[in-house]
């Protein structure tokens, strides 16, 4: 990995969260999707964003993935029971909390998208509990009227989930958009990415355009 490389977010989550359904008419995971979707849309900022599919065949898994935390300015986590028993998950939440000087007990720069609702999640670290009481910024998660049971709007793709559930899904999409968008304008504004090769040869620098 270069050095010099930067990312505007690392999406942390379960890989059993990001499946394809058969039958579904995505071809990508909800995760997948969902990651996709943080760099459309109408005024959208631009940003790098790595999800470990992006490994290459060769990459050490859990150096080359904590060095992507560590250099990723935002962390979206993908919070369900999945996340939870998953031990490498823990570990890429506490390193990132670590490495960007932030309190356990007062993360900052995590944005928590809860796929389930928390009150059926069991074995819930002190650290996830933290995040939830400050910083949950999307809960996708709906209960329909008359049902036992939620479901994960956009899932298996806002295509299949009704128009209901598909209106939820791109709300809160928009919504956690946005919050991320005007964290990474303000992160930027401090301190801008500089590109190693361009300031190397005295020219400028500027942010890319995508991810």
């Amino acid at each position: 990995m270069d050095p010099a490389e930067t990312h505007d977010i690392f999406v942390s989550y379960a890989h059993a969260d990001n499946g394809v359904a058969l039958g579904a008419s995505s071809p990508v995971g909800w995760v997948s999707a969902l990651a996709a979707n943080l760099n459309e849309g109408p005024g959208v900022l631009r940003k790098r964003i790595f999800i470990d599919h992006q490994l290459k065949p060769g990459d050490e898994f859990s150096g080359e993935l904590l060095t992507r935390v560590e250099r990723s300015r935002l962390l979206v986590l993908l919070l369900s029971q999945n996340y939870l028993d998953s031990k490498w998950c823990g570990d890429e939440l506490q390193h990132f909390v670590h490495t960007h000087g932030g309190d356990p007990e007062k993360p900052a720069d995590v944005f928590v998208v809860e796929i389930f609702p928390f009150d059926a999640f069991t074995a819930v670290p002190p650290i996830i509990g933290a995040l939830r009481k400050r910083l949950i910024h999307a809960k996708f998660w709906y209960q329909p009227v008359n049902s036992a049971s939620p479901v994960l709007a956009g899932y298996p793709s806002p295509k299949d989930s009704g128009h209901k559930v598909a209106a939820h899904y791109w709300s809160v999409l928009n919504e956690l958009r946005v919050a991320i968008d005007s964290r990474l304008r303000s992160l930027r504004a401090a301190a801008p990415v500089v590109d190693a090769a361009a300031a190397k040869a005295g020219l400028p620098t500027s942010e890319p355009e995508a991810a």
